[in-house]
């Protein structure tokens, strides 16, 4: 059973007490043996007292239709020197998730190699949550990177995941460092910027950003002191826009085709 559990990586403190396969789904069922301290005082005088009374299941490995799947029933202790009451504390698992944080990482590192959509299917979960996932990721991991710089350039862009479906991509210029990924919602924004830490808030100059009035309202109420930019990208393509919406008008004025390099060149006539 050792053996099973380094296929798993699960690493030391596990054990594995069986493993039962059901359709396609394989089913391990794990203890977690390892050292617990009272989250009050920090004591390791404890004493067992209860133990979950049902199998908790979480997603651990998927392989587009097969899943493997960890059960666990969490330890119940009481702290001697406290009489602090907890639950055990299992390192790959936290609560309220249905997923281990292997799965979590290797989403990360899949997320490299392949689109939401292939990966959605290969893993066999949906887009959202690959997206969850992800957010979590650059935003705990990522902004730790920014607390150290003294001056932040912020660039933000939508970038299409499935359909008509976006997610708002955020990318610290100066480092190129990817730092949020969000929905494409003005609240989502507006609530990611105020989850940032105060000095980092602080040290943002510069936000440079598309057109789009709903995000710039946000970044001028939540970020007064920051500078908003239209990048050059952007900017061109409104222009282009509103040139081939004049050439359309035109065409239609004098029924006839004219190319669009006449306009461009200011030779219209």
């Amino acid at each position: 059973m050792n053996n099973i559990a380094t296929t798993l990586f699960l690493g030391k403190g596990y054990r594995v007490k069986k493993q039962v396969r059901k359709g396609n789904e394989l089913r391990v069922y794990i203890e977690y043996e390892g050292k617990q301290r009272c989250p009050r005082c920090g004591s390791e005088n404890l004493v067992k007292n209860g133990k979950d009374t049902k199998w908790r299941k979480k997603l651990h490995m998927s392989f587009g239709f097969f899943r493997v799947y960890l059960l666990f029933k969490r330890q119940r202790y009481k702290c001697k020197d406290c009489g602090k009451a907890f639950s055990q504390v299992i390192p790959i698992l936290r609560k309220k998730e249905r997923f281990t944080s292997f799965f979590k990482q290797a989403v990360i590192f899949w997320l490299i190699f392949f689109p939401f959509d292939l990966l959605s299917l290969l893993l066999g979960v949906s887009r959202r949550t690959l997206l969850k996932i992800a957010e979590e990721f650059i935003s705990r991991v990522m902004i730790e990177e920014l607390k150290d710089k003294e001056r932040l350039v912020i660039g933000m862009d939508a970038h299409r995941f499935h359909r008509k479906d976006f997610a708002l991509l955020l990318v610290e210029l100066l480092s190129s460092l990817p730092f949020g990924l969000i929905q494409d919602k003005k609240k989502a924004f507006m609530d990611f910027l105020l989850s940032l830490p105060p000095r980092v808030r602080e040290k943002i100059d510069e936000v440079v950003m598309d057109m789009t009035v709903r995000y710039r309202r946000a970044v001028e109420e939540i970020l007064p002191h920051a500078k908003v930019v239209c990048d050059p990208f952007h900017l061109i393509s409104y222009m282009n826009h509103q040139l081939m919406e004049e050439k359309r008008v035109i065409e239609v004025v004098k029924k006839r085709k004219i190319p669009g390099r006449v306009l461009r060149l200011g030779k219209e006539k």
